[in-house]
């Protein structure tokens, strides 16, 4: 009976080891300088959960987590039928949670770019930014007029953002949707019309950053702290006498 029972023990604390094994590896978090990013993956690697995101870190001596696509393009070129549209996306969500009980996080801004190279066509940024699941901003970005031709292989720069604040909090949950789009269709009168053969973007960074403030200490707070070192003082005052 008692070899039974050292069994089950060791088999429940086997249990108990990769049980835990498990959600430790199922959360990932990069530290900053006030707060750090959580992602749960679920059980999932971070390389897969990232997806369309090849790594994630956050910037030396700041609060910017940098997410670095690998391969994020939006493509479209001349087909047999005189026109094509191609979008990409991605979405991604994560906690950003303070590091100590005297910061709150304030706001949340995102910024991001690439490049793009177009021959008529189009290209395209959308998107949004999410707050707790309720808060929304539109991720906009610059206008995308230059055009190429054939024979000038130059890639034109472009950036984005969107922002979200207001918030006094410990954590928040954050979603970030991004998109991109190219074509080489336009619309005239409601018909679809060739207007170019080639359109390309691609994303090459995303940078979230928060903005931070300093919890100021309730006055009670202050005045108890005051007491006691009071009490140290006159303690000290009367063992030197």
């Amino acid at each position: 009976m008692s070899g039974n029972w050292v069994r089950r023990g060791l088999l429940a604390a086997l249990l108990t080891v990769g049980y835990v094994g498990t959600t430790a590896a199922a959360v990932v978090e990069y530290t900053g300088q006030t707060v750090k990013y959580v992602f749960d993956t679920g059980g999932s690697s971070i390389d897969d959960y990232l997806d369309l995101y090849a790594s994630a870190h956050v910037l030396p001596g700041t609060d910017t987590l940098r997410l670095t696509p690998d391969g994020w393009i939006a493509l479209a070129t001349f087909g047999a039928s005189g026109n094509s549209i191609d979008f990409s996306n991605d979405t991604l969500t994560f906690s950003v949670v303070s590091l100590d009980s005297n910061t709150a996080i304030e706001s949340v801004s995102l910024s991001g770019g690439g490049d793009y190279y177009r021959v008529g066509g189009f290209v395209g940024v959308g998107g949004e930014l999410r707050v707790n699941s309720t808060d929304v901003a539109g991720i906009t970005a610059g206008d995308f007029s230059t055009s190429s031709t054939i024979d000038n292989l130059v890639t034109t720069q472009w950036f984005e953002q969107a922002s979200l604040g207001g918030y006094n909090d410990a954590s928040l949950v954050v979603t970030v949707e991004n998109l991109l789009s190219a074509g080489i269709v336009d619309f005239v009168n409601g018909e679809v019309v060739t207007t170019g053969i080639l359109a390309f973007i691609e994303k090459k960074f995303v940078d979230i950053s928060v903005g931070t403030t300093t919890v100021p200490i309730p006055a009670g707070a202050l005045l108890m702290a005051s007491a006691v070192a009071g009490l140290g003082f006159v303690r000290r005052r009367r063992r030197d006498a």
